[in-house]
């Protein structure tokens, strides 16, 4: 297992419950979902969601009203097991929304292999900057996709003006994050080309402010050939 998986793996099994619904993290689930819907066009009666590096389910939770069913894929067991609680808590069935301890990596894997072409769209949140390799990544998701299906990916875009370790010190305190200050267009164009999805869209999915500095989070969008 390559660095950064194990890490942040080990790092989300030992988080305090405390930690779990930070105002930050809400607030940015929210926003993010709204960023989702903004790029694509969620069915209630038919969009089949996979939700990538899903944590608890707070995207999921955001989601789940404008979708037919979504599956959660985390490397950790306890943040999969804390969304399996809430779906539980929250009235709904584990037909319509659940999660699974997967890594997408692993193509051997019964699991991961039973999950590939079944997808209408996967959407990751705020989590390609602590993945080790994020063309592979890429490549294993297009997998999950029916033909014709969207890869959503939101994260840091990458500023030179602002300082990373000033603005973001929990990049350099916690070893989870491969990418530190987030990624420059070409990057993630990089990332879906070589994947083989088309129809790139790169945009600005949110704006905030941290320490005072203006952040931007973009929206990146591929969709995976018909043919």
């Amino acid at each position: 297992m390559d660095h950064y998986r194990l890490m942040n793996e080990q790092y989300y099994d030992c988080l305090e419950e405390q930690n779990f619904d930070s105002s930050n993290a809400v607030e940015l689930a929210r926003r993010a979902a709204k960023a989702f819907r903004r790029a694509y066009m969620f069915e209630e009666d038919e969009t089949i969601v996979m939700d990538f590096a899903c944590g608890v389910g707070l995207v999921s939770r955001e989601l789940i009203a404008h979708a037919k069913s979504i599956v959660g894929v985390d490397i950790s067991q306890k943040m999969v097991d804390e969304y399996n609680r809430r779906t539980v808590n929250q009235g709904l069935s584990m037909e319509e929304m659940h999660a699974v301890r997967a890594d997408i990596l692993d193509l051997d894997s019964n699991e991961i292999q039973s999950m590939q072409g079944s997808f209408d769209v996967i959407v990751c949140s705020a989590a390609y900057h602590h993945l080790d390799d994020i063309t592979a990544t890429t490549r294993a998701l297009i997998k999950f996709l029916k033909p014709g299906g969207s890869l959503l990916v939101l994260d840091l875009l990458k500023d030179e003006n602002i300082s990373v370790d000033e603005v973001f010190p929990e990049h350099e305190a916690l070893d989870i994050v491969a990418h530190r200050g987030g990624f420059a267009r070409e990057q993630i164009k990089g990332a879906f080309d070589t994947a083989g999805f088309s129809s790139f869209v790169f945009e600005d999915g949110i704006k905030a402010k941290k320490k005072g500095y203006p952040v931007t989070l973009f929206i990146a969008r591929g969709i995976k050939s018909c043919l």
